[in-house]
């Protein structure tokens, strides 16, 4: 291949890595959890690149060089495979167009998405282009408008074009303006609905108890998510905020398979209200759960896991950020690893 001249050693060291992790059958792991033929959890290690970048000792700021992340995405291929036998299917995927060519691409533009600024953190930030009533009806005569959000869901939305603290105003003191909002916005997005498709995820990081009531939850955005989750045949469902007092609404759309749990929603509570095929996806938290645990604390926390999953189909997943301890990550994985030996003996190295 042409490209792998530019990146050697690495490529050819990640590419052995890929190859000996598709022996374990890495991608067909996560069926056969689903099925239950194998009992015991998946293990995730998300590692982020800033986080390998700082483990081979690049600036920060290098990630951001194409050519640069796609040498340390083949050097964190290789060590991934070394340090952290979980059961992340590894991928190499292609080198990097050059910045040139990058930065030539044309913008895609649509009405609802006034402006769109790339902080350092990688966080989107939307203009709020409905500031009134009247907005609102203007988009809705605009023919062949698109939904511009990918997979969020309806609630953030509305919350990048209306702004979060006055659509979470408007809730409260015009109701029927946000309904009428939110309602217009999932409509959009069921235009690109799967009708009767496989599978989608709902992204509702928006959806967080600490922010929204659960009535506010269940009047404004259960509804939209119902109506999107009808058109496909499995839903997976994604928060990272605090689900407890609405999880047993949130258990209750239609076509859901999969659960993802953050650090800050009640795994307990959870495990109360999900049916046991439903699958678990129970995040760590990289700074509580592992930066700041010493490793009795780690033990416990892996054993508590392990025992209220048990009767669902789980991954346990751990996302390193850019600023985590490389020792902690390495000691929460090899923590977990034993644990989940010590609990299922017989499948960890025999998942065939």
């Amino acid at each position: 291949m042409k490209h792998t001249n530019r990146f050697e050693p690495y490529y050819s060291q990640a590419l052995k890595a890929v190859a000996e992790r598709s022996k374990l059958h890495k991608k067909e792991l996560y069926a056969k959890a689903g099925r239950r033929e194998i009992k015991r959890p998946l293990l995730y290690m998300e590692i982020v690149p800033r986080f390998w970048a700082r483990y081979f000792g690049y600036p920060p700021e290098k990630v951001d060089d194409p050519e640069t992340a796609y040498l340390i995405h083949l050097k964190g291929i290789h060590e991934h495979q070394r340090i952290f036998r979980d059961d992340v299917p590894l991928s190499i995927g292609h080198p990097p167009q050059t910045a040139k060519n990058i930065e030539s691409r044309p913008a895609q533009r649509n009405p609802l998405v006034e402006q769109e600024v790339i902080h350092e953190t990688g966080a989107n930030v939307y203009k709020p282009t409905v500031k009134s009533r009247g907005d609102l009806e203007l988009f809705k005569v605009m023919q062949d408008l698109t939904y511009p959000f990918g997979n969020t869901g309806a609630l953030g939305a509305a919350f990048y074009v209306r702004g979060t603290t006055e659509y979470l105003m408007d809730m409260m003191d015009d109701p029927e303006f946000a309904r009428d909002l939110i309602g217009f916005l999932n409509g959009l997005k069921l235009k690109n609905g799967g009708n009767g498709s496989e599978e989608t995820v709902l992204m509702n990081d928006d959806v967080n108890c600490d922010l929204i009531s659960p009535s506010l939850y269940e009047e404004f955005v259960f509804p939209c998510d119902a109506a999107i989750a009808t058109k496909y045949k499995r839903v997976w469902h994604h928060s990272c905020g605090n689900l407890t007092p609405i999880l047993a609404k949130v258990v209750t759309l239609p076509n859901l398979i999969r659960l993802h749990i953050s650090p800050w929603t009640d795994l307990a509570k959870a495990v109360e209200v999900m049916p046991e095929p439903m699958i678990i996806e129970k995040h760590m938290d990289p700074a509580a759960d592992v930066d700041q645990t010493t490793e009795k604390e780690m033990r416990a926390q892996m054993r508590e896991i392990l025992n209220l999953t048990q009767n669902h189909p789980t991954l346990i997943i751990s996302s390193s950020q850019h600023g985590s301890s490389i020792e902690k990550t390495v000691m929460w994985y090899k923590i977990a690893r034993e644990e989940i030996m010590k609990r299922y003996p017989n499948e960890l190295e025999s998942d065939k």
